[in-house]
């Protein structure tokens, strides 16, 4: 009886098994195409507005910027499709990157404790630029066509 009674566990183990092994090895989201996953216009226009929703772009900069990081990383993502694809915005495209990496470079995202006086002066006003380069590149964006 005792053996009996364990055969609808191990089928159940085996389909179990067998399901898991049905699996695949690679999902939709598992491929990137190069630096960040955005890559063109129509990428771009989701993903600029998008960004301008943040907390991290608001009033509360000043205290919210230690936990900004992953919004600083999906600005940093979109990089290369913005100099791909917005090539007369150079100016705009450098200062974004100058602030993207100053907030990096900075650790204001890594702050653990109290930040030092650079990083409270610095990391919002890293932050603050972002926002406003954005701006401008979203501007840029609202006048080329989708059509790639």
């Amino acid at each position: 009886m005792r053996v009996i009674a364990g055969v609808p566990l191990v089928v159940a183990g085996l389909l179990g098994l067998a399901a898991l092994a049905g699996c695949a090895d690679n999902q939709p989201g598992d491929v990137n195409n190069g630096p960040g996953y955005t890559d063109n216009i129509a990428d771009l226009k989701v993903k600029l507005p998008a960004l301008d929703s943040d907390p991290c772009r608001g009033k509360q900069v000043t205290t919210l910027y230690p936990d900004c990081g992953r919004y600083v990383t999906e600005v940093a993502n979109t990089l290369g499709a913005i100099k791909g694809n917005l090539a007369g915005q150079s100016r705009a495209i450098g200062a974004l990157q100058a602030d993207v990496s100053k907030y990096q470079g900075m650790g204001c995202d890594t702050i653990t404790g109290t930040p030092t006086a650079s990083q409270q002066s610095g990391c919002p006003v890293a932050l603050t630029g972002i926002g406003t380069e954005l701006d401008i590149l979203n501007k840029a964006l609202t006048s080329i066509p989708t059509s790639n």
